[in-house]
């Protein structure tokens, strides 16, 4: 099990602190000991595995070469807890390091997920996450009221592989995280106060690929931009990503309330109203949850 007794201030110098807000992203390294690393691989080939269910786990698929693979699983915190993990994702060293982050300011697990992108994988074009706020009415019914800010959310990218341009490793827009929505695509919620910025300002981007060995950890907030490409090499770059909310933007039923709303709209009926795609921006070869060609790989 994973002892989460140590003191946030030692990672999150004010060094580390200032690069975060001028930059929008920090990488922590040499944050796990080697057996937290290997468990990590351990972890990912469990949960991807798991078999899903309507609320989760969602598992993705893509078609790699003649083999049909699964491209994104999510919604497995709950599910499986090998060696401590899952509650290392509610409860563990991650959160306490955002929330020193963000001014000592309670967080909560929103999302859970692991991309595969093993050797040959599709990656995603350039976008911001754009997590969104959901309120519940008195019926239980839930709506989208705005966008949260990049402050109101971070997002984190465990690397379980090493990763490089080769394999696809990230690439982040230094500074880009408070110029507003950058118009990649249409916004999933209403912007609320995240400002509308000009389209062109995206075209100014600097792109910076973030290498990341194993265990490394790399931290954005909601609007930071980024994207990464296929996996050209022939080893695997599988990265978990923890996303965390503030408590007080999401509520402490932000987990609950975002997968009930996946499980309702984007997930319903399998993967179909997504084409398959783990989101809109991946760009590996999709195929749809339900089709015989997984159906095949699940039987």
């Amino acid at each position: 099990k994973h002892k989460e007794t140590f003191n946030a201030a030692s990672i999150v110098t004010s060094q580390v602190l200032k690069s975060f807000q001028k930059n929008g992203y920090i990488v922590i390294r040499n944050w796990l000991t080697e057996a937290e690393k290997e468990t990590l691989g351990s972890y990912a080939e469990e949960v991807v595995s798991l078999t899903p269910t309507a609320s989760g786990p969602f598992h993705t698929y893509e078609k790699v070469g003649n083999e049909v693979k699964v491209s994104r699983t999510e919604a497995f915190a709950g599910h499986k807890d090998t060696n401590g993990v899952g509650e290392f994702l509610f409860n563990g060293r991650l959160k306490a390091i955002i929330e020193r982050l963000r001014g000592d300011r309670p967080h909560v697990l929103l999302k859970d997920k692991i991309n595969y992108k093993f050797k040959g994988g599709g990656g995603y074009k350039a976008h911001q996450d754009a997590y969104f706020q959901l309120k519940e009415d008195s019926k239980g019914n839930l709506e989208k009221t705005r966008l949260l800010r990049d402050e109101e959310c971070c997002v984190c990218m465990v690397a379980v592989d090493a990763m490089d341009l080769e394999n696809g490793c990230p690439l982040v827009a230094p500074g880009f995280h408070d110029k507003g929505w950058l118009h990649f695509a249409a916004p999933s919620a209403p912007l609320g106060d995240v400002a509308s910025a000009p389209k062109t300002l995206k075209d100014e981007i600097k792109w910076l690929p973030v290498s990341l060995g194993k265990g490394d950890v790399l931290i954005y907030g909601n609007a930071m931009p980024h994207q990464s490409s296929e996996n050209k090499s022939l080893r695997n770059r599988r990265a978990l990503f923890p996303i965390y909310g503030d408590v007080e933007s999401v509520g402490p039923k932000g987990r609950e309330f975002y997968y009930r709303w996946e499980a309702q709209n984007r997930r319903a009926n399998g993967s179909g109203k997504i084409k398959g795609k783990a989101n809109r921006f991946f760009t590996g070869e999709a195929v749809v949850v339900g089709s015989k060609a997984v159906a095949a790989r699940q039987a």
